[in-house]
Order: structure tokens, then C-alpha cells, then sequence
């Protein structure tokens, strides 16, 4: 009895917790999410206006973050940075999620030479350095937040395909699968249609640590200077100017990086949360 009670405890406990960071989750990545929005449609000050009276302002209730050394509002920037971070961060799990759905699917399903000429090309994206690759293709076309975001986009295929492609190589063995089969369903019909709906729980997860990576990957290309470029405001980008004058204005950087780790957070405790109710 009292080893029951101990096992209903410890798996209401488990439950209680992979709630809450369910919760805490979607409420810090809405947070985020709505001043994100909101940027979209208004911030308090032009991103881009010079005010030499306000160089280094500390915050204050005209300023609440301060201003950088250019005396543009920080909070106004950090809002469209933590926008084009966000925007980027969509479309390249957008990129990664559908072709890698796509090429997962395939490989997968058929297997065979499909399977070895795709997942060969999928490992040779893998082999490269992420920076080094997006270095000489920024070399070679200038950077942009196009340029970026295809860049990145590209290499994120590979993770979404494997995660796909495993989900798909032990559905086809499935009795639903076979009873598709024998009802003369196409493939392309089993496998988006049957299989598909099937693979989501296991990708939603994914997606999330996706959109995570995408963020800390689009900061750090911008920090390096081979991201986003000026004038367009990046949480990279700024990051990066915050160093240089962390005697001057620290508050620059602090609120720079809270703004990183709220947003990566957020995401983080949701994708955790989504794969403890999954297990």
C-alpha cells in the first residue's frame, strides 16, 4: 500500500511539473510574442533617429532603457530587433520543418535509393561548420536578412528530416498502413494523410528547440557581423555594439541580453513541456 502511494505521488508530482513548465512557457513565449506584435505597429521612438543630447541617457521615464551611443531610444530598437530575431527564427523553421517533412517523408517511406542519395545530401549539409558555410556564402552574396534566413534554412532541413524519417520508417510497418495499402490508398495519400497527422506530436518539440536554435543562430551572425546589417536593428547586432560601451551605458547590455534570454526561454520551457506530455 504505502509503495502505491508513494508511486501515485511521485507520478502526480511529475505531472504537476511538466504542467508548469507548460504554463510558465506559453506565458513567457505570449509575453514575448505580443510586445513582438506590437513592434510590428508602434514603438515608443523611431528605431533609427540620432538625438546627441540623449548619447548614453540612462533609463528614465522618457528612456526606461536608456540610449545607445547614437542617443536612439534602446527599448524602440530592442523591440524591432526582437522582431526581424523572431521573423527570421519563423521562416527558417518554416524552411527547415517543410522540406525536412518532405525529404523525411520520403526517405522513410520508400527507403531504398531514395532514402541513400537524400540522407547522403542531408550529412553532407551536417559535415560544414554552420558559421564557416554561412561565411563564404555571405562572402559570395552579400548579407541580408534573406540571404540569412535562406542560409539558415538550409541547414536546419537535415534535423527535421531524421526526426521525420524515423517516425515514418516504423509507421509503414503499422497495421493502419497496411490496411491503407490493401484499400488502394496512393503513397502520397498514406503518407500525408495517414502517416503525417501521426508524426506531429513528435514534431512539435522539435519546432520549438528549431525556433530556439534559429534565434540563437540569426543572433550570432549578427553579432559576427555577417547577419543583419545596419541600419536594421538585430538582438546580435546590438549585443555586440552593448560590449563595446559597457562602461559608458551597462544598462545597454543588460537589457539586451534579458530580451535573448526571455525569448529563448520562454520557447525552451515550452518545448520541454510539450515533450514531457508526450513521454
Amino acid at each position: 500500500m504505502l509503495a502505491k502511494k508513494v508511486k501515485r505521488s511521485t507520478r502526480s508530482l511529475s505531472k504537476q511539473k511538466k504542467n508548469t513548465l507548460f504554463i510558465i512557457g506559453c506565458v513567457l513565449s505570449g509575453f514575448m510574442v505580443l510586445l513582438i506584435l506590437i513592434s510590428f505597429f508602434w514603438t515608443p521612438y523611431s528605431t533609427t533617429t540620432m538625438d546627441a543630447a540623449c548619447k548614453f541617457a540612462p533609463p528614465s521615464l522618457s528612456h526606461i532603457m536608456g540610449c545607445d551611443s547614437y542617443g536612439r531610444d534602446i527599448f524602440s530598437r530592442i523591440l524591432e530587433g526582437a522582431g526581424t530575431s523572431f521573423l527570421i527564427a519563423v521562416c527558417v523553421v518554416l524552411i527547415g520543418t517543410l522540406v525536412g517533412i518532405l525529404t523525411g517523408a520520403l526517405t522513410g517511406y520508400f527507403g531504398g535509393w531514395t532514402d541513400e542519395v537524400l540522407m547522403r545530401i542531408c550529412d553532407s549539409i551536417t559535415a560544414f561548420p554552420a558559421i564557416l558555410l554561412a561565411l563564404v556564402i555571405v562572402a559570395l552574396v552579400g548579407g541580408s536578412k534573406v540571404t540569412i534566413t535562406w542560409i539558415l534554412g538550409v541547414l536546419f532541413i537535415p534535423s527535421f528530416a531524421r526526426i521525420v524519417r524515423g517516425e515514418y520508417a516504423k509507421a509503414k510497418e503499422l497495421n493502419y498502413v497496411k490496411s491503407a495499402r490493401l484499400m488502394g490508398a496512393s503513397s502520397f495519400r498514406i503518407m500525408f494523410s495517414h502517416i503525417l497527422p501521426n508524426a506531429i506530436p513528435v514534431l512539435l518539440p522539435a519546432i520549438t528547440i528549431g525556433f530556439n536554435n534559429a534565434v540563437l543562430a540569426e543572433a550570432s551572425m549578427s553579432y559576427l557581423g555577417i547577419g543583419v546589417q545596419p541600419p536594421d536593428a538585430s538582438l546580435g547586432r546590438m549585443l555586440a555594439e552593448a560590449q563595446i560601451y559597457l562602461k559608458n551605458a551597462p544598462w545597454y547590455v543588460l537589457f539586451v541580453g534579458i530580451t535573448i534570454v526571455l525569448l529563448i526561454l520562454g520557447f525552451s520551457m515550452l518545448g520541454e513541456g510539450l515533450q514531457q506530455k508526450k513521454r
